[in-house]
């Protein structure tokens, strides 16, 4: 098992082209599953899904009961992904920065939508 960092000096890539061997945890101390840099960002892709997922269903419900046109104007906005966040699936910001204050944005329409 793994007990201490760094984990490795070696070159992780399996195949040409790809990184690791695609576990998503490996053993750490006392074989307790350690988890990897890809299951966290495995983890972040789902909250963000589910954030879309939960305004979806808050701006229908606003749409629904004709409530606060305002709002369901932000949150229509705020489902599409900014341009500058990501353009395609090779082109896309590294900056945390941007992708936190879009996070942000998302679970505050969330939490002020006049329909729950």
């Amino acid at each position: 098992p793994m007990t201490h960092g760094p984990y490795t000096g070696w070159d992780a890539r399996s195949y040409i082209g790809y990184n690791g061997d695609g576990n998503w945890c490996y053993p750490g101390p006392d074989y307790t599953p350690l988890g990897t840099i890809r299951l966290e960002n495995f983890r972040d892709g789902l909250e963000d899904y589910a954030y879309v997922k939960i305004l979806e269903q808050r701006l229908a419900a606003a749409q629904k009961a004709k409530k606060n046109n305002a709002w369901q104007q932000k949150a229509q906005k705020a489902l599409t992904v900014p341009v500058g966040l990501v353009k395609s699936m090779e082109k896309y910001s590294v900056d945390d920065a941007k992708l936190q204050k879009w996070r942000n944005y998302l679970a505050k329409l969330i939490e002020s939508a006049p329909c729950k």
